[in-house]
């Protein structure tokens, strides 16, 4: 993806915190959508939320403007509000260096609201968390795997659809 502009809806979900958990990035750029998803045999909610914004970075490339939008007010109001990070200190050191040459807008939205990125990310992360979940997520079934938190037993997804 190579624009100027990128907006990315993320989010993390787990079944038991802590438990099997899955996360989730939808990015939007000039009229394509890219998904990528993944999951986690044993951790947090919180990681999960952190892992798809990572993962959405990851995702977004050498993009300078990045417009952000979680659910997670942990994520958004430690990027913004310099709120404490009193764990997962591994995570928040990957998403400052993700951040650093960007130009990022976090933005908090309210969960389960409606809002269609956000939805579909919830749907696409439930899912990778093995949370029952509306089949129209559309997750793909032969998906190139990458690690998701390099840690053993994590995945990663990526699909890409044009209009």
């Amino acid at each position: 993806m190579a624009a100027d502009r990128i907006t990315i809806f993320t989010d993390g979900a787990c079944k038991g915190n802590p438990g099997r958990g899955g996360w989730a990035a939808v990015l939007y750029q000039d009229g394509a959508q890219q998904v990528v998803s993944g999951h986690d045999p044993w951790t947090t909610n919180n990681r999960m939320e952190m892992l798809a914004a990572i993962r959405g970075l990851e995702a977004a490339g050498l993009v300078d403007e990045v417009v952000i939008y979680s659910d997670s007010t942990l994520v958004v109001n430690t990027m913004t509000k310099g709120w404490k990070r009193n764990k997962n200190h591994d995570l928040w050191e990957q998403l400052d260096r993700l951040s650093q040459d960007k130009r990022i807008t976090w933005k908090w939205v309210r969960g389960h609201n409606g809002t269609p990125g956000n939805e579909l990310a919830d749907t696409i992360a439930s899912r990778e968390a093995g949370l029952p979940g509306p089949e129209a997520a559309g997750l793909p079934t032969s998906a190139s795997q990458r690690p998701g938190t390099g840690r053993p037993g994590t995945t990663g997804r990526s699909r890409r659809s044009t209009p």
